[in-house]
């Protein structure tokens, strides 16, 4: 039940108000009571909330009603569309060039920076890091074909410390979700992040947004296809709730340029968690590109 009031008067809302807490909005129609809103940061005895990257609205607590009058100027002062620097993430990948191309030629306000052959996840996602200079950045990493109606706009609550990640669409199998997706990184998350877990990313508070970033052209030679394969169905099995387990079985199928190696990749990985029955130290290996591409000339001789 939504009441309105057209003035904020908070003797008002505290005497309608039946609960602990209350949601203050300026349109009704932004708040979807399916989606489970997650507190995100506390000052003053409030709590900060956004949904789809931008604040919508306010979960108040009814027993401090003046802090309404703080919300709502917060609220108005920081509903606005932001402008992250775009840091494009490559290591030799064949497409590079041309998908930095296609990113350049859209002419974002964004500031556009390319970082190159830094080996090392976690070393990357820091350098990348680095060479931004707002609170926010998206990394694009360098498999991605972008679609060029992806919003570069999109932004992030004043006490926010989630990453954002989007979905791409994997053109060997059909899935599309997170992995390989664009990812509008938390700075000094990523700063502080010790690179200590399979997945970087999903080690730190994230969100999943249903949007679609582009395509990921990550099948365009073996070694490439095998190892992106390889470590993601690695993390799937690594996972084991029931969407991961699934995604990992449709990663053991797929058509198209190069897709039995990416077929491979996943049972490879499969053979490579059983063996070790999952054991957390043996997986960390594969966070090593060096390891990785031993395991593959050991496997195939190339």
């Amino acid at each position: 039940m939504y009441q309105r009031f057209q003035l904020l008067d908070n003797r008002q809302i505290e005497r309608a108000t039946n609960t602990r807490f209350y949601h203050l909005l300026d349109d009704p129609s932004q708040f979807d009571p399916d989606i489970k809103v997650l507190p995100h940061g506390r000052e003053d005895n409030y709590v900060f909330t956004h949904r789809n990257g931008a604040d919508s609205h306010y979960l108040l607590n009814s027993r401090y009603p003046s802090i309404g009058n703080e919300a709502k100027r917060v609220q108005l002062d920081t509903v606005i569309q932001d402008c992250y620097d775009i840091v494009f993430i490559s290591n030799g990948e064949p497409l590079a060039e041309e998908h930095f191309e296609r990113l350049k030629a859209l002419n974002l306000p964004n500031r556009l920076v390319w970082s190159k052959n830094v080996p090392g996840r976690n070393e990357a996602y820091k350098a990348a890091a680095r060479l931004s200079n707002t609170r926010y950045f998206f990394a694009v990493f360098a498999k991605i074909e972008i679609n060029t109606q992806f919003d570069f706009s999109f932004g992030a609550g004043r006490f926010d410390y989630n990453h954002y990640v989007f979905r791409a669409i994997n053109p060997v199998n059909g899935l599309c979700y997170g992995h390989q997706a664009v990812i509008l990184y938390n700075r000094e998350q990523v700063l502080a992040n010790p690179g200590d877990q399979l997945d970087f990313t999903m080690a730190q508070p994230y969100r999943d947004i249903d949007r679609v970033c582009g395509v990921a052209r990550y099948n365009t030679d073996p070694w490439t296809t095998w190892r992106t394969a390889f470590r993601e169905t690695l993390k799937l099995l690594t996972w084991r709730d029931q969407l991961s387990i699934e995604r990992a079985g449709v990663w053991m199928t797929g058509e198209g340029e190069n897709a039995n190696w990416s077929i491979d990749g996943a049972a490879d990985a499969l053979n490579f968690y059983t063996q070790c029955n999952g054991d957390p130290e043996t997986l960390q290996k594969t966070y090593d590109w060096k390891w990785l591409r031993e395991a593959f000339k050991n496997l195939y001789g190339i």
